[in-house]
């Protein structure tokens, strides 16, 4: 992956080719220049968490969000390594901050944005559909809801969301869909069996 440009690929998603093929076209193809694309990954997924904190809190408490966040491998350990699920780390962040400001203002550019960085969460790994859900799912708790979902915004973000994902749809099509099937078979459970565990566990009340 990254070595040419490619609407998808036999495993993954293809956003993380898409990074390190623009990468390289820039930085040699060395440890280093790797090393430092992690790091740079790891850098705009911590400033794109402060957009959103700077929403909620101010002064030292911004500092302390970010700091715990060292605390959670996926931002220490496993961010020293750019892969598949790293690439997330950026992106689920900047798509949370979009669709805040679709909620929140309804317009077209930042309703257009979310369904735009939505799509690239879901070119990224397939589980990002469950990112998606939650913002679906925080909407309709939302004492607002009646505004969102009776204006354009959340359909501007789904049109925009689908048109940035067709050519992805279309090359799946055309190549047999090997990168879905690969997330399929290794997703630890059938379909059916893990949906039955979370309404299972979603029905149990907690222990007290």
């Amino acid at each position: 992956m990254g070595r040419d440009w490619a609407w998808g690929n036999a495993k993954h998603p293809p956003l993380m080719g898409w990074v390190v093929h623009g990468w390289t076209l820039i930085f040699p193809k060395a440890d280093w220049s790797f090393q430092l694309l992690a790091t740079v990954n790891a850098a705009v997924a911590l400033w794109s968490v402060d957009l959103i904190a700077r929403r909620f809190v101010r002064g030292d408490k911004r500092l302390i969000v970010l700091l715990l966040l060292f605390l959670l491998p996926a931002y220490d350990f496993h961010a020293q390594r750019f892969n598949a699920n790293s690439v997330l780390l950026a992106a689920w962040p900047l798509a949370t901050y979009a669709f805040l400001r679709s909620f929140e203002k309804r317009d077209i550019f930042w309703s257009v944005l979310a369904g735009l960085l939505g799509a690239l969460a879901m070119l990224g790994k397939y589980y990002s559909v469950f990112l998606l859900a939650g913002f679906c799912f925080a909407a309709l708790c939302h004492p607002r809801r009646a505004q969102y979902f009776g204006s354009k915004a959340p359909w501007i973000s789904i049109v925009a969301g689908l048109i940035a994902l067709s050519p992805h749809i279309l090359w799946l099509r055309t190549h047999g869909e090997p990168s879905f099937h690969y997330a399929l078979d290794h997703a630890g459970l059938p379909f059916s069996e893990s949906v039955s565990d979370v309404a299972k566990f979603s029905s149990e009340s907690p222990v007290s």
